[in-house]
């Protein structure tokens, strides 16, 4: 099984099915199960107005390889990989743990495009699923997803500095002093903020914030 996702208008999901359909067709329609579902985020994609579309199609790494190439890159355009200041418009999920909370994942949206393979009965599942994690959010989920909305205030991809880390920190504070009973120290303060720069901010492939996040992180 393949799972990505796909940065495109909601309108293009007829042409999108149509492309993914003449790859899957090529599976036994006994062993074909593909899932694509349609989704907006608040945060990303924000050029699209956040709409993106999850995929769990059966294929294996060839067949994706070449979609990839053939569909993503060459006929949509779309970007692999940040590139001056732009995120990325695709990507695959590396490793596939659990298949069944994969596709829960892929289905969390809960408006679909296009099922195959799966029952009604198995959407319930994946929809019962998605909504248990959902329900068992981290504080760190949280904050995350707080920060992705206030980013606006502490990165600025065309300025001197283009991590205001203080700004950062100040947002990560004052959340952590709304949302928790305990004080934040330091080493949690570091934390959150290099889990940000590190693992969540969409631009921290590109060079100069590299640079940036590695100052700071030398500074500490």
């Amino acid at each position: 099984m393949i799972a990505f996702y796909i940065a495109l208008p909601h309108n293009k999901s007829i042409i999108l099915n149509e492309d993914i359909m003449h790859y899957l067709s090529a599976i036994e329609p006994d062993e074909r199960k593909l899932l694509i579902y349609k989704e907006v985020s608040k945060t990303a994609h924000q050029d699209i107005s956040g709409q993106h579309f999850h995929v769990l199609v059966s294929w294996n790494d060839k067949t994706y390889d070449t979609f990839r190439k053939t569909i993503l890159i060459k006929k949509y355009g779309l970007r692999g990989q940040s590139k001056d200041g732009l995120p990325r418009q695709y990507g695959r999920v590396t490793k596939i743990r659990d298949p069944l909370r994969m596709a829960a994942y892929t289905a969390k949206g809960g408006d679909p495009v296009a099922q195959e393979g799966y029952t009604n009965e198995d959407i319930t599942k994946f929809n019962e699923i998605s909504f248990i994690k959902e329900e068992k959010k981290t504080f760190i989920e949280d904050l995350m997803e707080h920060l992705m909305e206030e980013r606006h205030r502490f990165i600025d991809p065309l300025g001197e500095i283009l991590i205001k880390i203080i700004i950062l920190q100040t947002i990560i504070l004052k959340y952590h002093i709304d949302k928790q009973d305990k004080p934040l120290s330091r080493p949690k303060l570091e934390y959150y903020t290099n889990h940000y720069i590190q693992c969540i901010e969409p631009l921290r492939n590109r060079p100069d914030f590299l640079e940036e996040i590695l100052i700071y992180i030398i500074k500490k």
